[in-house]
């Protein structure tokens, strides 16, 4: 499998395969990967892709997270995921104070896609007035997503999820 387009700063894990673009501009992309005796032993584990806090990084993280849904889901689905992750990263840049941002996309069964940054503070839901251009971030998640929720990590950081809803 082929990685998606790696920027300058990405690192991106899917299962045992790290790839690796360093964090300087014409680096060259490093391909290390780690097994534990072949597919019949792997345990699926979601892939991630470390993101810097940059205005860019909304953009990237869509482009990498379309770069993991499969041709299971509809086009429906696949634009709900995409804006999803867009607000959740939204948010990390804006609120979060993070200099990597790391998103995760599970594939196995439901689809699950998390944003994990370094603040320890929860988001929460905003009542914005209809004439405030921000702060429905969350809002949105809440009515699109099948669920959603925040897992606190040990130490500083946060881990916020949701779980595509199902077709039909």
């Amino acid at each position: 499998r082929r990685p998606p387009e790696l920027r300058p700063g990405w690192s991106i894990r899917t299962g045992s395969t790290v790839w690796d673009t360093g964090r300087r501009r014409g680096e060259t992309m490093h391909h290390n990967s780690r097994t534990s005796g072949g597919p019949e032993n792997s345990v699926a584990e979601p892939a991630t892709h470390r993101l810097p806090a940059t205005k860019q990084a909304p953009q990237d993280a869509r482009a990498l997270v379309a770069a993991q849904l499969d041709e299971s889901l509809t086009p429906e689905q696949k634009e709900v995921a995409l804006l999803l992750v867009s607000e959740l990263v939204t948010n990390a840049v804006r609120h979060a104070e993070s200099d990597v941002i790391q998103v995760g996309v599970r594939t196995d069964g439901r689809i699950r896609v998390s944003v994990t940054d370094e603040s320890p503070e929860t988001p929460r839901q905003q009542s914005p007035g209809l004439d405030e251009p921000g702060g429905r971030g969350l809002m949105i998640v809440d009515q699109l997503a099948q669920s959603w929720g925040v897992d606190p990590l040990p130490g500083d950081g946060k881990r916020i999820w949701f779980d595509v809803p199902d077709a039909g």
